[in-house]
């Protein structure tokens, strides 16, 4: 994630060519270092029954942020239309930032809770941090007789009875889903209802994004059924493994699901800009830099700079998608005990060589860009139970876990990581895929139809973020705080 911003400068540049859309991927550090960054959601849920919090009143989003905004002394960000609090920031000279990569607390439209956390050289450090915002939001969280969900789904309230987020952006894009988008009728949902966890990695040059994009892609299938979590909506069972990958299915045919792309011969910086081009604009700005609906209108070079350009690839959704790094994105939130497996799994696959060529031959030969999207769709309704080539994903699915713990492995040894990332991080996955044959969903069907009682308060209770969690996280760390070199504490 280094280099992510260009200069202004540079942005105000007017577009030549297809050639300049491909030179901005490219990374601009000679010597460009694999760091890893994590963006965690969760949804806030009123703890009395498992509703979906609202955005305004006493028990709502909006008195959570200025909450934690006072009790952490952090920068409230204002929507510059509605000047309603959409987000959080470190203030200047916070020493609790990194320079050129300040951390964010920012609400997508229906309050789920998103923290973005700096690029680290240790995927430790990158964990631990963002389990103590997260803990740091959830006790401010609590105050307010609210729980932060870490599951892939707000589970009770359905999607007509939870406010939107008072935020320029999001009236852009709901009435775009609405008019423009292909195949598109749970576009409203997605907004508002689901929940992920986001790994941006690095890449180092053309032939390395390709390995790394092709790599995630072929094993997103599999990741997503091992982290499914969205079983339950308003209230009862949905028949889904992972509704919120279904959801995703029915957004928008342009812009999300399997970048499919990535699976064609000759894939490159320039297969990704011409992908890219074909996506109808949702966004666009004006000479005066305000931000407006693009209605669809295709992407015009000969009009456009590479500020609009950046601001094109912010509305694609793809499962993978290339913003100057890699963006995997195809999981659900996995519940609590499995939350920074995600990052771990991603980790130990693609910044290994021989794991991402283990995954490419066990995978490459089952899946290409025909059957990847009917594959994820069999993978939303029966996770780890639906099959490829004959074989249940759940015997891949533990060959994969297998490659990651490896790859995790090397890298400790290698120095790359801190000695116990692996046993720590990726233990409770290992247990279940590997051990057991089960996933993350077999985590929530146990609870709901068990100790919970088919209650979602309950369920909440058993899935929320604590600061209980973190610290159990942390001491298996030995307590270990974030590295100066990566980024300093967030207490």
């Amino acid at each position: 994630m280094t280099g992510l911003l260009r200069e202004d400068a540079e942005l105000d540049r007017p577009i030549g060519s297809i050639a300049d859309l491909a030179d901005y991927l490219r990374p601009t550090a000679a010597e460009k270092p694999e760091l890893v960054a994590i963006e965690i959601e969760h949804a806030p849920v009123l703890a009395a029954t498992g509703a979906a919090a609202p955005y305004h009143g006493p028990s709502g989003v909006r008195a959570l942020l200025t909450g934690l905004a006072e009790t952490r002394d952090l920068e409230i960000h204002r929507d510059p239309k509605t000047a309603e609090p959409i987000g959080l920031g470190p203030k200047e000279g916070d020493p609790r930032a990194v320079p050129g990569f300040p951390f964010s607390f920012t609400i997508e439209p229906g309050g789920q809770v998103e923290y973005a956390g700096p690029p680290r050289a240790h995927l430790a450090d990158a964990v631990l941090d963002a389990a103590c915002w997260a803990a740091e939001a959830a006790s401010v969280a609590d105050g307010l007789g609210i729980r932060l969900l870490n599951l892939g789904m707000q589970p009770l309230s359905r999607c007509v009875d939870i406010e939107m987020v008072p935020k320029h952006r999001y009236s852009i894009m709901l009435p775009y889903f609405r008019r423009h988008a292909r195949e598109s009728d749970l576009a409203e949902c997605m907004m508002k209802r689901t929940v992920s966890v986001q790994v941006n990695l690095d890449y180092r040059d053309e032939a390395d994004m390709v390995d790394k994009v092709r790599t995630a892609t072929l094993i997103s299938p599999l990741v997503g059924a091992i982290f499914a979590t969205s079983p339950i909506s308003e209230g009862r069972l949905n028949g889904y493994a992972s509704r919120r990958l279904e959801i995703w299915r029915r957004t928008d045919g342009y812009r999300c699901g399997p970048l499919t792309a990535a699976l064609e011969p000759g894939f490159d910086f320039e297969a990704y800009a011409r992908y890219a081009l074909s996506v109808p604009r949702m966004f666009e700005r004006t000479p005066a830099r305000e931000v407006v609906a693009a209605n669809g209108a295709p992407f015009e070079m000969e009009r456009s700079t590479l500020a609009d350009w950046q601001l094109h690839l912010t509305g694609i959704f793809t499962d993978v998608r290339i913003k100057q790094h890699l963006e995997v994105r195809v999981p659900d939130a996995p519940g609590p005990e499995l939350l920074f497996a995600v990052p771990a799994l991603f980790v130990g696959i693609l910044y290994d060589a021989q794991a991402r060529a283990a995954a490419q031959e066990l995978l490459g030969g089952l899946i290409g860009p025909g059957e990847i999207g009917p594959l994820m769709g069999e993978v939303a309704r029966h996770g780890l139970a639906a099959k490829l080539g004959g074989r249940p994903l759940g015997d891949l699915a533990a060959e994969l876990v297998r490659l990651a713990d490896g790859g995790l492995r090397a890298r400790e040894a290698a120095g790359k990581e801190l000695p116990g990332t692996a046993s720590v991080l990726l233990e409770p996955l290992v247990e279940r895929v590997v051990d057991r044959g089960v996933g993350a969903l077999d985590d929530v069907l146990d609870a709901w139809e068990g100790p919970c009682g088919r209650d979602p308060a309950a369920l909440v209770e058993r899935f929320a973020w604590t600061r209980e969690r973190e610290e159990a996280l942390a001491s298996r760390f030995g307590d270990r705080t974030p590295t100066p070199a990566g980024a300093s504490a967030c207490r």
